[in-house]
């Protein structure tokens, strides 16, 4: 091979050398592409999910990927994709290869909302019988100051 059509590229900490007859673009990503992400998760084990890419950010040292990642039990999350990334890859996803129904995750949210607005009242149920309760004794305590 020419050193003329050589050229060494560094990606995620390994160099390559790649013959610039032969190379092309694998991937390009814009906001709203969906994409499956593989995660690494315990020793082992690897665990595949969907994303949508909601943003990038134009970091000067580590440009990211922003990615809105959900899995099949209705999880969601979000997570930063950049050069520093372990254990984490991502690619391209076919909407025919989503494996969940729009509709179901949407209501698993639902209920998980539901479930945390519950969990709120009773926090703010308990502070008020705390307040009513304790509140006369520490009032009473404080006036024979």
């Amino acid at each position: 091979m020419s050193d003329e059509y050589k050229k060494i590229v560094e990606i995620n900490g390994v160099k390559l050398e790649v013959d610039l007859r032969q190379a092309r673009v694998v991937d390009s990503y814009r906001v709203g592409d969906s994409v499956r992400v593989l995660e690494k998760h315990y020793s082992d084990s690897w665990q595949t999910n969907y994303g949508a890419i909601i943003g990038f950010t134009e970091f000067k040292n580590m440009p990211t990927i922003e990615i809105l990642v959900v899995n099949r039990s209705g999880d969601v999350k979000f997570i930063t994709f950049n050069s520093a990334t372990k254990d984490t890859e991502i690619a391209p996803l076919n909407k025919q290869e989503i494996r969940f129904d729009f509709k179901n995750i949407s209501q698993i949210l639902n209920r998980q909302i539901n479930s945390k607005e519950e969990e709120l009242r009773c926090a703010v149920e308990k502070k008020r019988a705390f307040e009513e309760s304790f509140g006369m004794i520490f009032n009473s305590e404080n006036k024979g100051e």
